[in-house]
């Protein structure tokens, strides 16, 4: 159901704007089960992932608790992350989401404040 998607889309895009920076050594980018790492202002760190093998996207937030952004009914077939972020600017995120049922992807990037210091 692509509102379930993009439901998902939004709320990861939130996640990542209210986000104090991304950890690029806990995040795994340009893979189909890909894993953004948030830091929070708290100094947590939080995961948005593919939960294999349910295939539902979720948030995994410290200490240890899940959201479920995305349900059973709606498998997804990847979630994929780019850092397309440039030195001395704000980040950039590109998230792809593609629901197993559908052959066309939902995309968006979402800038973030944080300056990149290096890649």
């Amino acid at each position: 159901d692509s509102a379930e998607v993009l439901f998902a889309m939004e709320r990861i895009t939130r996640e990542i704007e209210q986000s104090s920076d991304i950890d690029i050594t806990q995040s795994i980018f340009n893979s189909d089960t890909s894993r953004l790492a948030l830091r929070t202002s708290s100094g947590g760190t939080n995961f948005i992932e593919l939960k294999l093998p349910e295939r539902t996207i979720q948030i995994r937030r410290s200490p240890g608790t899940s959201d479920p952004l995305t349900s059973l009914d709606v498998p997804i077939q990847s979630l994929r992350f780019t850092n397309r972020s440039q030195p001395q600017r704000p980040g950039v995120i590109f998230i792809r989401i593609t629901p197993q049922a559908l052959t066309t992807p939902f995309e968006t990037a979402v800038t973030y404040r944080t300056l990149i210091e290096t890649l």
